[in-house]
């Protein structure tokens, strides 16, 4: 019998080297390559299109989740908020399930990537859909729908706090902001006076603000309630005194921007002794398999120096340049422009959020890199002995080695389609049809958007709800031909619009 045959012979050898081999890889960079290009070119329907028909070819099985939460926003930044929600409705469908079953099963082998399991998502993730999926609903004019949204997000944050104690990412300021806006708007103001509380509180705490400020649009939506509600000393904070009150035939528009891109994973490695490492083994969860493999397998660690170096990768988040630091947005004959304020660092959660997961996991990061190095000096000594031949066992070591170390590449998939902040402007206009403007900040040059129409309702208005069609949402730019957007008007005289820049 040759030695090669006899070294397939070997269970153990050949089940590692299956492993290693069965690997599979993330998403294409090509993909989100083209993706970062049509962003960049404010060609939000061609991408969101184009994804949408090579789903199957580009995302795979084990990404399920990650097509649905990257075709969430993009649909959303192309104005189909109804395909958007239904992406939102499945990607929590999917994550719920990848979650259930993930407490539900057995412990993973750490003889595996996790690039060879589906996707289930960072908690920010599985948070901020339920964010977007508010805004999709604002924008319709459905404020009763987007407050259900907005109650998933506070449920998301307090599954995390029940689930992880204390940690960074707990409350969500721009949520609270959000929810009382919604509230307000559906006259429920004892709910609103709740959220815009529990926002004021966020924003002024430094471990849940991410950096930012306190918006003064909120300060004075909070005056407003207290005002209307005759509670303004509940906020247990200064306010700015109270607008005078809305003449009849007014009404507001709130203008959410959204500046990408967002962040992206990336691998780092560290490199940890192999005696430090055996601690991390014995601390680690194992299932029934593993419990086995690993028996074989730490009898390679006899005799080796214990400062021998294992390499140990695992991902974090970071930040492309950014479109834009916000902008100067105007309605033409309401008023002078206003600077647009900061409400959320999407990037900034989703980088402490991925820091507290990696920390929870690092035991068993740490504990399948040990084990996968050893592997491969057992495959070494598998191998020589099958064959006899001292060179089959160094390149068995060194082939099987060189395999598993690619295998413990970082598992980098994220929602990239994400923005990296989102910032916010409020107007009150009298009734009539305004063009929008947005004059970009911290850019070289200038891009305005002179051709969008806002449409601002009386009181007393009780004609068509939407504007035009309703085909079109946000600002695409298809070849350099600005289509005019759509904006659905709500009642009670508030007016969404959500717009992007990449």
């Amino acid at each position: 019998m040759s030695a090669f045959r006899r070294l397939l012979q070997q269970p153990l050898l050949f089940l590692t080297l299956l492993a290693t081999l069965g690997c599979s890889g993330g998403i294409s960079l090509t993909h989100y390559n083209t993706v970062d290009q049509r962003l960049r070119q404010g060609r939000f329907l061609s991408i969101a299109e184009q994804s949408t028909q090579d789903a199957a070819e580009i995302y795979g099985a084990n990404n399920r989740l990650v097509y649905h939460l990257d075709m969430v926003m993009l649909d959303h930044l192309a104005g189909r908020f109804g395909s958007s929600n239904q992406h939102c409705a499945t990607a929590e469908k999917i994550g719920e399930d990848l979650f259930t079953r993930s407490l539900g099963a057995e412990v993973g082998s750490l003889f595996t990537s996790d690039l060879d399991i589906p996707y289930r998502g960072e908690d920010s993730e599985r948070v901020m859909v339920h964010l977007v999926g508010a805004l999709n609903w604002a924008v319709i004019g459905d404020p009763m729908e987007a407050l259900v949204e907005i109650r998933k997000v506070n449920y998301r944050l307090r599954e995390l706090r029940e689930g992880y104690g204390d940690g960074s990412y707990r409350e969500d300021p721009f949520a609270g902001y959000l929810g009382a806006l919604l509230y307000a708007e559906m006259g429920e103001y004892a709910d609103a006076v709740v959220s815009a509380r529990q926002a004021l509180a966020a924003y002024g705490n430094p471990k849940t603000s991410f950096g930012v400020a306190t918006p003064y649009g909120l300060q004075m939506l909070a005056s407003e309630l207290g005002a209307t509600t005759g509670d303004g000393e509940l906020f247990g904070v200064s306010l700015p005194p109270p607008p005078p009150p809305p003449n009849p035939d007014e009404g507001e528009v709130v203008v959410v921007h959204m500046v990408g891109p967002g962040p992206r994973k990336k691998e780092r490695i560290f490199q940890i002794s192999l005696g430090e490492g055996m601690v991390f083994v014995h601390q680690a969860e194992m299932n029934t398999q593993d419990q086995k493999d690993s028996q074989r397998t730490l009898s390679a660690a006899t005799g080796m120096a214990s400062a021998t170096q294992v390499v140990v990768a695992y991902p974090v988040f970071s930040q492309p340049r950014e479109a834009a630091a916000g902008a100067q947005v105007s309605l033409r004959g309401c008023g002078a422009a206003v600077e647009e304020e900061l409400v959320e660092d999407v990037s900034a959660i989703a980088k402490a959020n991925l820091e507290d997961r990696v920390a929870r996991d690092r035991v068993r990061m740490v504990a399948r890199a040990v084990l996968k190095f050893l592997a491969a000096q057992t495959a070494g000594a598998v191998g020589e002995k099958a064959s006899g031949e001292k060179w089959v066992g160094l390149l068995t070591r060194l082939v099987t080695q060189a395999a598993l170390s690619a295998t413990e590449a970082a598992d980098t998939r994220s929602w990239r389609t994400l923005p990296s902040k989102i910032y916010l402007s409020r107007f009150r206009c009298p009734a009539g049809v305004y063009e929008v403007e947005l004059k970009l900040l911290g850019t070289n040059g200038y891009r305005g958007f002179s051709s969008a129409e806002v449409f601002v309702p009386s009181e007393d208005y009780d004609g068509p709800q939407v504007q035009g069609d309703g085909a079109g949402y946000g600002w695409v730019d298809e070849g350099g031909r600005v289509l005019v957007p759509q904006v659905r008007v709500v009642p009670r005289n508030r007016t969404w619009l959500s717009v992007g820049t990449w």
